[in-house]
């Protein structure tokens, strides 16, 4: 491959790793932290999905009362999502819980 193509080849890896990573997003960056030190550090609350979406949509909690953000397993990832997500159905349901983080007064 003296004649350039093994060159080609890497720009075209890199190009379509590029593409991936903006489609996938999310997934593919590192969680922020594991839930047990966010809890400690946010007196957060880890609910289920089903837990936050019921509390949206009921009304008990809104955007005014803080933000939630997404986890799965002991991961919390760095995207927010709000019960403004949820009540307009654009929140992520490939997420089992999200870590409620009250607003300070």
């Amino acid at each position: 491959m003296a004649d350039g193509t093994e060159e080609i080849w890497s720009l075209r890896v890199r190009n379509v790793t590029q593409l991936v990573e903006q489609l996938i997003g999310e997934s593919l960056r590192p969680p922020l932290t594991k839930l047990k030190e966010l809890k400690v550090e946010t007196n957060g609350e880890l609910m289920t999905m089903d837990e936050f979406v019921e509390k949206c949509v009921e009304g008990i909690i809104t955007d005014f009362d803080g933000h939630g953000l997404y986890a799965n397993g002991n991961d919390v990832m760095r995207t927010v999502v709000r019960p403004s997500h949820v009540v307009a159905g654009k929140h992520h349901k490939k997420y089992t819980h999200v870590m409620w983080v009250e607003k300070l007064s």
